[in-house]
């Protein structure tokens, strides 16, 4: 891991409140770009941080009946989209739960499917308990935040500077 500053909740809504606030010196497309490229950081750190089982799963399929999933179907199902009913344009990352998800996909990054969804992602985040066997809880996902977002600052700094200048040497011609 690389000896980077880590950086605290506050410092890191504070750099979003700039980034907001000088939205209007962007394109929408540029500011999408700035938010999916730093959120390439967070995605790959929650998928390498995603547990993998050894055997397949049986899942419910829509048309009734079950299917089977292979290992590694959680850490497939780990996606980016777009946050729904926000003011601020926010990119999420985490796992897709269902079919019916309505979720919408980020501009300038891979396209959002639901193909691979793991309804069971909130049994491993939050563990589980049935009679004698007993799932411990595995925090992944704030594992992979903690572990990420220095990384991701640093990378939302570095497109905010980048795309600025761009935008403010349109304005000067």
């Amino acid at each position: 891991m690389s000896k980077e500053k880590v950086i605290s909740d506050k410092e890191l809504n504070e750099l979003l409140r700039k980034l907001e606030a000088i939205k209007y010196v962007f394109s929408e497309e540029d500011f999408q770009k700035v938010i999916s490229e730093a959120s390439e950081i967070a995605l790959e750190a929650a998928k390498s941080a995603a547990p993998k089982s050894n055997r397949k799963h049986s899942i419910k399929s829509v048309g009734g009946g079950n299917e089977m999933v292979r290992p590694g179907n959680l850490k497939r199902s780990i996606q980016m989209f777009q946050a729904k009913k926000q003011k601020v344009k926010t990119v999420l990352v985490g796992p897709v739960l269902s079919k019916k998800a309505k979720l919408k996909s980020v501009k300038g990054a891979k396209r959002l499917t639901r193909r691979n969804r793991a309804y069971y992602a909130t049994i491993v985040m939050a563990g589980h308990s049935m009679g004698s066997a007993v799932i411990p809880p595995n925090r992944f996902i704030e594992k992979a935040r903690t572990q990420s977002k220095s990384a991701v600052f640093s990378k939302l700094k570095e497109g905010a500077i980048k795309y600025a200048k761009k935008e403010i040497k349109d304005i000067f011609k």
